[in-house]
C-alpha cells in the first residue's frame, strides 16, 4: 500500500493516525543497526522488530533475495533459541503471503533447527547422566555393592547393571 488516509471524521469525534510505510524505511540501515546491536550483546525489542519487518524496507544496497538471505543469518546467530523460533515465526507470519516458496522454507528450517539442537542437547544431557551411573556403579561394584543397590542408587536397569558388574569382576 503507498498511500491510506490520515484522519477520519466521525460527525462527533475525529481520529488521526500517522501512517508509516515500511517500504519507506531503510532496510539496509535496519539491518545494520540489528547486527551491530547483535554484535555487542545489546539485543532490544525494538531489534526484534527491525528484524520481523525488514523484509517489507525498502533496500538500495542489496536485493530483496540478498536481504532476506542476510535476516535469516541474522536469526541463526541470536543467542538464544527460544529468540531465533519467535522471530522465524514473526517474519513467517509477516511475510509468509508475499514470499517465495523456496524463502518460506529458510524461516521454517530455522525453527526445526532450533527444535534439532534441543533435542540433541538433551540426548547429550541424557547420554552424559548414563555414562556418569555407569561410572558410578563401577565404583560401586569394586567396592562389593549389591545390583539391587547399584540400581537403587543409579537408577540403572538391572540388564545394564548386571552387564557392568560382569565387566568389573
Amino acid at each position: 500500500m503507498t498511500e491510506a488516509p490520515s484522519e477520519l471524521d466521525a460527525g462527533s469525534m475525529q481520529y488521526t493516525v500517522e501512517n508509516v510505510y515500511l517500504s519507506h524505511l531503510d532496510g539496509d540501515a535496519a539491518l545494520q543497526i540489528v547486527k551491530r546491536h547483535l554484535s555487542a550483546h545489546e539485543w532490544t525489542e525494538e531489534d526484534r522488530v527491525r528484524l520481523a519487518f525488514a523484509f517489507h524496507m525498502r533496500f538500495e544496497r542489496r536485493t530483496r533475495d540478498e536481504a532476506f538471505e542476510e535476516i535469516i543469518e541474522v536469526v541463526q546467530r541470536l543467542p538464544d533459541g527460544h529468540e531465533q523460533n519467535y522471530l522465524a515465526a514473526l517474519i513467517l507470519g509477516f511475510s509468509g503471503r508475499v514470499m517465495a516458496d523456496e524463502q518460506k522454507q529458510q524461516p521454517r528450517r530455522v525453527l526445526e533447527m532450533t527444535d534439532f539442537l534441543k533435542e540433541l542437547e538433551k540426548e547429550f544431557v541424557e547420554k552424559g547422566e548414563w555414562l556418569k551411573a555407569r561410572e558410578i556403579a563401577e565404583r560401586m561394584f569394586r567396592k562389593g555393592a549389591s545390583i539391587s543397590d547399584v540400581i537403587e542408587l543409579t537408577g540403572l536397569s538391572e540388564q545394564d547393571a548386571e552387564e557392568i558388574r560382569k565387566n568389573v569382576h
